[in-house]
């Protein structure tokens, strides 16, 4: 009996780690959208709230020398489901900067 457990903890600790490596947040099956740039969001191409959006979509840019450049993209197609920067906010790599909920 103890080895059931031991099995059915496993798996539900596998299922935890695949979940957050897919960026999967837990309520709502919402998908966490990273910025892969470091700058201030742009006032142009910010994606905004309930728009549907493809698989590699820009979401987000930010402001440089050379004039703008996309920090995030959509991993998921779907809704839109959270912006949670505005423009003119200072972002770093790796910052969730919206939620997406993935179309069936």
């Amino acid at each position: 009996m103890a080895h059931k457990k031991f099995i059915v903890f496993l798996i539900a600790v596998f299922l935890l780690i695949a979940a957050a490596a897919q960026g999967v947040n837990a309520v709502g099956g919402l998908v966490d959208q990273p910025s892969t740039l470091n700058g201030k969001v742009s006032v142009h191409g910010l994606a905004a709230t309930g728009s549907g959006v493809r698989e590699g979509q820009p979401l987000l840019s930010v402001d440089g020398i050379a004039g703008a450049a996309v920090a995030a993209r959509a991993t998921v197609s779907g809704t839109v489901a959270e912006v949670l920067v505005k423009p003119g906010d200072t972002i770093k790599s790796g910052q969730i900067i919206a939620r997406i909920k993935p179309s069936a």
